[in-house]
């Protein structure tokens, strides 16, 4: 796979700073530091509430002229197509696992893969809300476990990938419980475009508290969870993510290619009879930063079904 690493694996956070670390805090503190974190993108408040008003319409207002509302989308039309008129919801739970072995384990690579595919998720996401607000910014939950596991955001990637530091808050918890209640926290404050966020699995009271908040503050809700756990109850979407041989680089046979990776669709609400789970293989475009249909199989896209597998 191709691109700049935008995790990072042993070293601090330096180089974000919107990290919040809630190690050894007790809730009425750890709270309170949150909420003072996210409080000062809050600027213009009243006008956020009616953009987010005008979202959950279709339009919106803006020196007097009514504008379209952009969607969240792959930029895959084939793939975009398997989600419905709306694409991805921004007022609903997306969660991304891994492929799961056949031997019940998985595979490192099946894991950047899809930590990859939520990068370039919250990429998209970026692009979308920048349309409508000049300083989106993003909330990141991990606990320290996860970091530990799977490394830390790293500022140059992120830069690389397109996605600015500057707008990325980071909370690094110590338990799972907390890092809930951190993507909770957030999605109640209304400031900010997504929260997204690694954690072993979600039981079914907290991902429906998850859900509730999301649709309320219309805020988008991405978790990237272990293939071992049982999906998330209440998400909009559930995405299973393998790794893939790259393509080859167009100019240069000896250059890696464009990231490329296997995503199945296991569930979308948007389209409950769709029945089997929907594969595809998208590459991932550093010019455009869009997703697009391998070239060969993007009339494949629809018709390959996975035995075995059904939408939850």
């Amino acid at each position: 796979m191709s691109g700049c690493n935008a995790i990072e694996g042993s070293r601090g956070l330096s180089g974000l700073t919107g990290q919040s670390d809630l190690q050894g805090r007790s809730d009425l503190q750890g709270l309170s530091d949150l909420r003072r974190l996210i409080g000062p993108t809050l600027v213009g408040g009243s006008d956020l509430a009616a953009r987010r008003l005008a979202e959950a319409e279709g339009t919106e207002e803006r020196g007097g002229a009514t504008l379209p509302v952009t969607r969240w989308r792959l930029g895959c039309a084939e793939a975009d197509a398997l989600l419905g008129p709306g694409g991805l919801t921004v007022d609903g739970v997306h969660e991304v696992k891994p492929a799961l072995a056949e031997t019940g384990g998985c595979h490192a690579g099946d894991w950047a893969a899809a930590l990859a595919f939520v990068l370039r998720l919250v990429r998209r996401r970026l692009v979308d809300a920048a349309r409508q607000s000049e300083a989106p910014v993003l909330m990141w939950c991990q606990s320290r476990q996860a970091a530990g596991e799977l490394g830390r955001l790293y500022a140059p990637g992120l830069q690389c990938l397109g996605i600015d530091p500057q707008r990325v808050l980071v909370v690094e918890t110590m338990r799972r419980e907390e890092t809930l209640w951190a993507m909770e926290e957030g999605l109640a404050s209304g400031a900010l475009v997504l929260v997204a966020g690694s954690v072993d699995d979600i039981a079914l009271t907290p991902a429906r508290r998850l859900a509730l908040r999301a649709a309320r503050h219309r805020t988008p809700c991405l978790v990237l969870t272990s293939p071992r756990g049982a999906p998330t109850a209440a998400t909009a979407t559930r995405w299973r993510i393998a790794c893939h041989r790259g393509a080859r680089h167009p100019f240069d046979p000896r250059a890696p290619g464009p990231l490329r990776l296997a995503a199945s669709l296991e569930r979308c609400r948007q389209r409950p009879f769709a029945g089997a789970a929907q594969t595809f293989t998208l590459d991932w475009s550093d010019e455009a930063h869009r997703f697009d249909m391998a070239p060969g199989l993007a009339d494949r896209a629809d018709g390959a079904r996975p035995a075995g597998r059904r939408v939850a």
